[in-house]
């Protein structure tokens, strides 16, 4: 029994010894590329990163963090295969911070990322616009709320006016995600102004804050102007396919179908009016039957 208990306790220290060496080997190796990831040399740190990546990638997220830089230089500077040995290995990472570090990794997010690189790469990786709007298609619909790279929605809206041109998406389908991308736009326009007013005084000036809330009050104004880029851009995008040789037809056909869906009529309404076709009598059916379901200020100036 003596015997048995000093092996269970003599196993236990091995145990601990090996976890403490282990530890230290993945602190250290953590600590030298973090430190060439600060001084922005990506090629030497990218040894001891793949390193600590393999043996350990729940150790710490700055394996993510950093490898996500890491790997985009080496996109950066590398050509042929190894380029596309490089962005299918961030494509690979994304998905591993993904099961590792789940909470701290929101689906939309990550998925808008995957979605961004393989249109921005797409000749190099091989994907077709049919196969990236999928992708997007797919993010979006997981987990919109954290869709909210303006690039990407604009990238997202552009290919699926690229496929509408190509005859492989139907105009209401068109004109639906066009809605869809714009109300995104306008309420994250919403979401970053409010986030960024919290750092204004009452005229409106900047208040005294910390480095901590300045670098917060620059991103939030970076994100307002890059919305407010792709808000115009959109509207270019989309450009002549949403007039009224096209809306009204549509609206005709779908308005049985929908005459009882008030976000469907705002939306018709809103539209029709804003590309001049308000002469034309369904506009005056479609406010109708809105004001019947909500009446509101808005229906009421198209009616009067």
């Amino acid at each position: 029994m003596k015997n048995k208990i000093i092996s269970i306790a003599a196993f236990i220290l091995i145990t601990f010894v090996d976890l403490y060496s282990q530890n230290e080997q993945d602190i250290q190796t953590l600590s030298i590329f973090t430190e060439y990831v600060k001084s922005k040399d990506y090629d030497a740190a990218y040894q001891p990163w793949m390193e600590l990546r393999q043996r350990n990638p729940k150790f710490n997220k700055a394996i993510f963090i950093y490898g996500e830089l890491i790997l985009k230089h080496k996109v950066k500077t590398s050509v042929g295969q190894d380029q596309i040995n490089f962005l299918n290995d961030l494509l690979k990472l994304w998905k591993e911070r993904k099961n590792h570090f789940d909470g701290s990794t929101p689906t939309g997010t990550y998925m808008a990322k995957s979605c961004q690189l393989k249109y921005d790469y797409r000749n190099e990786l091989g994907y077709t616009k049919q196969n990236i709007l999928e992708c997007f298609n797919e993010s979006y619909e997981l987990d919109s709320e954290s869709f909210t790279n303006p690039k990407s929605l604009y990238t997202y809206f552009s290919l699926v006016v690229d496929i509408y041109d190509l005859g492989e998406i139907q105009a209401n389908e068109l004109f639906n995600m066009y809605d869809i991308i714009t109300e995104k736009v306008e309420n994250e326009i919403k979401n970053y102004t409010n986030k960024r007013n919290l750092y204004l005084d009452e005229n409106g000036d900047v208040k005294e804050l910390s480095s901590k809330d300045k670098s917060k009050l620059k991103s939030y104004n970076s994100y307002l102007t890059a919305y407010e880029k792709i808000s115009g851009s959109i509207d270019s995008k989309l450009g002549s396919r949403a007039n009224c040789e096209n809306l009204i037809p549509l609206y005709k056909k779908d308005f049985d179908k929908n005459k009882d869906n008030g976000l469907w009529l705002q939306r018709a309404m809103n539209r029709m009016y804003s590309k001049g076709c308000n002469e034309d009598p369904l506009f005056i059916k479609i406010v109708e039957e809105k004001n019947k379901l909500e009446h509101n200020a808005d229906t009421s100036f198209y009616l009067e």
